[in-house]
């Protein structure tokens, strides 16, 4: 961010503010990741879809706002209930996440959604970190969902893509 100020001389002089000397709140840097992959499972809750985004804070006192928006859709074949699971996860580590459901009258449908999950998280680290959609059915075998998401989407107009978006935000 430039700052301007008047020197002895008169003169306008700028200086731009390094990463540590910006005001809390100041957005750092932005990244963001895009998946058109098709993916599918029809595995129970947690599984990693594969799809992530890094970010190396400059600051291990940052925050990283985590932001994913992710398409993708519900084959439940003959079961009346759909019902798909996703979260965000630092690595490994689970963060937090959201059920997504349906309980349709009727068989047969596919069911279309974009999830979008928001997750401000304190990583205490200025190495890299990587952000992780982790994705699953239901816990019992009487919700055979299969979830899918990506370029093997059904054509809805053309490819769906997710994005993860990563904000580093001086603390």
């Amino acid at each position: 961010m430039p700052i301007s100020t008047i020197g002895q001389n008169g003169l306008q002089q700028s200086r731009i503010l390094t990463a540590v000397q910006q005001p809390a709140g100041a957005v750092l840097q932005v990244v963001q990741g895009v998946d058109t992959t098709y993916r599918s499972t029809n595995s129970n809750w947690p599984v990693a879809s594969g799809f992530g985004t890094s970010i190396t804070p400059t600051s291990a006192t940052s925050k990283i706002l985590v932001m994913m928006d992710i398409q993708f859709w519900v084959n439940a074949g003959t079961n009346t209930n759909k019902i798909g699971i996703h979260g965000i996860y630092r690595g490994s580590t689970y963060l937090m996440g959201q059920r997504v459901s349906i309980n349709a009258n009727y068989s047969g449908m596919d069911a279309f959604w974009t999830v979008n999950l928001i997750y401000l998280d304190s990583p205490a680290t200025s190495s890299s970190v990587t952000y992780n959609h982790y994705w699953g059915r239901y816990d019992t075998a009487n919700f055979p969902n299969q979830l899918n998401m990506g370029d093997g989407m059904p054509t809805v107009g053309g490819t769906q893509p997710s994005t993860i978006t990563l904000m580093e935000i001086a603390a």
